[in-house]
């Protein structure tokens, strides 16, 4: 039987060795072993449905073979066997009669086996060989927890990749209709959300064998990441898929769009591309001149226009930046979509959807390849009355969908939607970014929300204090007695303090850098094998395993720029230079009202992962660059910090805002003054280092506290705003 117990305590055992460093090697681990476990149950059934079926894999390297007797291999001899016998021959495996084979092959190329022990690793197959995914039940719950295993993926995973809530998926794939004998691709499929609900859907049509070989035949996905990809082959024989073997790895931009035929289009594409990020150099030369960008999302637009057929359909989910109205690459973009294709419907969503891996705003587009647009309709998805933004135990769900899908085949103008004329969208210059023309509910509909909060806020700020009291107990189990055991204790209490709740978070910081968390302790970095000196002491001691080490020698380049009023247009212009910032503090959540625009990305340098430190309408903001998440120009300073493979980028963040919040940093500037703080003095600064896996550890329970201090301060601002 599946429990959320079961895969805390498979994780658990991995914890113990210390080959597997961090959430996204225990991921991997645990997914290419579920994958051949997987694989075994279902090829049995099929071996007692189908006269003379050949398995995919020799006998000698089945699951059966050699992981489900539980006092067969173990110790050495198991982690020899896997090392230098199993790995080197699924990746050698040759194409036969069962197309599983090449898909066992692909999936294992590269996948590796990070414990070391394999006294843990028996212990780790034992707890696998408990799910029976023959067993309709264990399989039904087994979707359940996948959940959880890509959201684990995604709290380890990189900038501009975000696990998609199912909510959406089953949305878009119901609003899109996608029917039985139709071609559905999602060219940036991930771990196949979208197939997986595309497969639920069309379910309901299959009425004989031959429908179910339609079906079968339906499916197409592309992944260019290892990890993902094995995911997504797992989940669709989870549900029922026997060879996914149209779900291929590759990335679908570095094909030149020229190259892809009519044999390459699809009837329906749903998908959510990458966002956020930036391709790799050359990417952009693989479509015409005047769509170049190396913006992953305008990209995936222009390739989803070529790949739909004439009457195609498409549900993608699109970041607000998609829909500003620049001159440019954008703007061309957009264009073409509106005279190529029907945009018909813009579902705009909350910015916390993706809460808490982003806050990036996004939207729903929903159009039909072969005729332009007339107009488009809008409509704009609010969160329930009461809630305030979702999060990790509060996310979307499908319920919340029922107004718009009645809405959807009876379309009126209301305070949710709206419409708007190509005309009107031309004359903007193509800027879909429109909020609807009343931009206020009806007093009525707000009288009522008011009275609402009112009656829940109270409930709520005890329920949310109760909850993250908790959540600090245990992040700071076996700390002194100290500001974080008593603020843990007394949170209800500290919260109700004007600014409680910034105070509670600024101890969990302090907690956090000094190892005071309940994380597991990673392999030492081997720093001196790698040329980089150590500092022999720092502000505070460290756990065993951490290391002080100069800002110099964990960036690839610190770079200070100040923007200088042009003289014609009063533009602003960069030029470098190690300039002074005025370093008063700084808090995390103000950068995320600015953003530069494309041109200015790119003349400044900046790529998605570059800490800054600047100078605006407050002085002295730090934050990791997204390149999304900005709304405002940087007016006087800037200074951009690159970290190397030792040091996170959000983990530097944290440390400075440390520093700042709790006086350390005027102590390493004594001599030069804080108010004059230059590229050549932010490298002196030492940071406290863990291991890399220890940071994202670390860092994935400082967003989940985050989370609930920003739930605590919304319930109490509300109950203020209403007192």
């Amino acid at each position: 039987m599946i429990s959320s117990t079961l895969i805390k305590s498979i994780q658990d055992v991995m914890r113990q060795d210390q080959g597997v460093d961090g959430d996204a090697q225990r991921l991997s681990q645990l997914v290419w072993m579920i994958f051949l476990k997987i694989l075994d149950d279902t090829e049995q059934e099929l071996e007692l449905m189908t006269d003379g079926y050949v398995p995919a894999i020799p006998a000698q390297y089945q699951w059966r073979a050699w992981a489900r007797d539980e006092e067969g291999l173990t110790g050495e001899g198991l982690n020899d066997f896997v090392n230098n016998d199993l790995f080197p021959a699924l990746r050698k495996l040759s194409g036969g009669t069962n197309p599983r084979t090449m898909i066992v092959r692909e999936a294992f190329e590269d996948s590796y086996n990070y414990m070391k022990s394999g006294t843990l690793l028996r212990q780790v197959i034992n707890k696998i060989n408990s799910i029976d995914f023959t067993v309709r039940a264990d399989r039904h719950q087994f979707n359940d927890l996948y959940e959880k295993l890509l959201k684990d993926l995604q709290s380890a995973g990189n900038a501009g990749e975000y696990y998609t809530p199912r909510a959406l998926t089953q949305f878009i794939v119901e609003m899109v209709r996608p029917q039985l004998g139709e071609v559905v691709l999602d060219p940036a499929c991930g771990t196949g959300g979208f197939l997986a609900n595309t497969i639920d859907h069309l379910r309901g049509q299959v009425k004989t064998p031959d429908d179910e070989a339609l079906l079968q035949a339906s499916l197409r996905g592309i992944e260019k990441k290892q990890l993902p990809h094995l995911l997504c082959l797992t989940n669709m024989i989870l549900h029922g898929i026997d060879a996914p073997t149209a779900i291929r790895r590759a990335n679908t931009l570095t094909r030149p769009l020229r190259d892809y035929g009519p044999a390459d289009r699809v009837d329906v594409i749903v998908t959510n591309p990458p966002f956020g990020g930036v391709e790799e150099p050359g990417v952009e030369q693989n479509f015409p001149q005047k769509f170049r960008t190396r913006e992953t999302a305008d990209l995936f637009l222009v390739l989803i226009m070529r790949l739909l057929k004439p009457g195609g359909r498409a549900g993608v989910v699109l970041p607000d930046g998609t829909l500003f109205g620049e001159r440019g690459v954008k703007t061309r973009v957009k264009e073409q979509l509106l005279e190529e294709c029907n945009l018909h419907t813009i579902v705009r969503l909350p910015n916390s959807v993706f809460a808490p891996y982003t806050t990036i705003a996004t939207n729903l587009l929903f159009f039909t390849k072969g005729e332009p647009t007339s107009e488009v309709w809008y409509y704009e998805h609010r969160l329930p009355l009461g809630v305030k933004a979702y999060n990790k135990t509060s996310p979307i769900r499908i319920e919340e969908f029922d107004d718009i899908r009645e809405w959807w085949g009876n379309r009126v103008e209301n305070d949710h939607a709206w419409r708007v004329s190509i005309d009107e969208l031309k004359d903007r210059g193509y800027d879909l970014n429109i909020h609807h023309p009343t931009s206020r509910i009806t007093e009525t509909v707000r009288a009522a929300s008011v009275l609402t909060d009112h009656r829940s806020d109270q409930h709520r700020i005890d329920e949310i204090s109760e909850s993250l009291g908790e959540l600090l107990r245990e992040m700071v189990t076996g700390a002194d007695e100290s500001d974080q055991c008593v603020v843990a204790d007394n949170l209800p209490e500290i919260a109700r303090i004007s600014g409680g709740a910034d105070y509670a978070w600024k101890v969990v910081i302090s907690a956090a850098l000094r190892g005071q968390t309940s994380h597991t302790a990673g392999s030492p970095s081997d720093l001196v094998g790698e040329g980089i000196p150590i500092e022999e002491s720092g502000p505070w001691d460290l756990p065993e395993t951490w290391n002080w080490v100069n800002l110099a020698h964990l960036s690839e380049s610190v770079l200070g720029k100040m923007l200088d009023k042009a003289k014609n247009k009063g533009e602003y212009r960069p030029y470098l230079r190690n300039t002074n910032v005025r370093w008063f503090g700084f808090d995390l959540d103000d950068l995320k009202e600015m953003r530069f625009e494309d041109r200015e990305f790119d003349r400044y340098g900046l790529l998605p992962g570059d800490v800054i430190v600047c100078e605006g309408g407050e002085p002295g903001r730090a934050a990791v660059w997204t390149r999304d998440d900005i709304d405002m120009r940087i007016q006087k300073a800037l200074h951009r910090i690159r970290c190397n493979h030792l040091l996170r980028p959000e983990w530097l963040v944290y440390v400075l805002r440390g520093f700042a919040d709790d006086g350390t940093l005027k102590s390493f500037f004594t001599g030069i003054g804080i108010k004059h703080l230059t590229g050549a003095s932010l490298k002196k600064i030492p940071i406290p280092l863990p291991p890399v896996g220890e940071q994202d550890q670390i860092l994935a329970m400082l967003e989940n506290v985050k989370a609930g201090v920003a739930e605590l301060k919304g319930a109490l601002d509300s109950q203020t705003r209403l007192n």
